[in-house]
């Protein structure tokens, strides 16, 4: 009587099939993969953490070393903003403290298009125009273009400048300078004593005759102060540390005699009329 066999476990015989005996040795069989080697594959993977780590870290180096300074510099120009203070030139009085030159501020009248919202430039131009007597199409094509700077007008009376204040327009500003100023002569378009006295470039500098020559005494020195902008670009003074302080030119008095010199144009202006 055979003995009988006990039934076998499930996944015995495979088990048994997958491992042949080879004399004292086990081998696996063709269809069992091998043991993956997870000890290659975490040293590959902390190579690539440390390279990604170097590559950061040298980026951060980069960025908080290399550019910090032009970085701040940036950060500073998109916040801090130098305004002129102006000095103003030496009055020009004549032997008696009459007035013959002096200066008045003016403003130029700026936009930044880069603010102004696209589909409000119409509206903006409406408004600028009439209180810069020119055209809305003309105010429109300046705010629209490329730029972040353009003039729209240059030595407009205070007047004009409140009025454009009291609109709230955004992206429109204005700049004041000053503009010398003669009293009239009786010589068509000419000043009073103006081959004398000479005159100012744009830049203020005297060019010719007294305002010339004496350009050192009457001149004055711009000042500056630097301001912090806050997002709507008003300025917020923190300090007087930024300050500088402007110089006003001194006053020059000549030993001119303006009615002597009235007469002497008086009749200089009859004989150019006699002779046309």
């Amino acid at each position: 009587m055979s003995p009988v066999r006990a039934p076998e476990r499930p996944g015995a015989l495979s088990s048994r099939v997958a491992e042949t005996r080879t004399g004292n040795r086990h081998t696996k069989g063709w269809f069992i993969g091998e043991e993956p080697t997870f000890r290659s594959r975490a040293f590959w993977l902390l190579l690539a953490f440390i390279a990604m780590a170097i590559t950061l870290g040298g980026r951060l180096v980069d960025v908080q070393v290399r550019q910090a300074g032009d970085l701040r510099a940036r950060a500073q120009s998109e916040h801090q903003r130098a305004i002129t203070l102006l000095g103003h030139r030496g009055r020009i009085y004549d032997s008696g403290g009459k007035v013959l030159a002096s200066d008045i501020v003016v403003y130029d009248i700026f936009a930044d298009p880069s603010i102004i919202p696209v589909d409000d430039r119409p509206r903006v131009a409406g408004a600028l125009a009439p209180v810069l007597n020119m055209g809305a199409g003309l105010v429109e094509s300046l705010i629209s273009q490329p730029t972040q700077f353009v003039y729209l007008a240059k030595g407009v009376s205070s007047s004009v400048r409140d009025t454009l204040t009291k609109l709230e327009l955004e992206g429109i500003g204005a700049t004041p300078r000053d503009q010398r100023i003669y009293v009239p002569s009786a010589l068509n378009n000419n000043s009073f004593a103006e081959p004398l006295l000479g005159y100012v470039d744009g830049d203020g500098r005297g060019t010719y005759g007294v305002e010339q020559y004496y350009n050192g005494i009457l001149g004055g020195v711009n000042g500056h102060e630097s301001t912090l902008r806050d997002l709507d670009g008003n300025a917020i003074v923190l300090s007087n540390d930024g300050r500088q302080d402007p110089v006003n030119g001194k006053d020059l008095q000549l030993g001119l005699d303006s009615s002597v010199q009235y007469w002497a144009e008086q009749a200089l202006a009859k004989g150019v009329a006699t002779a046309e």
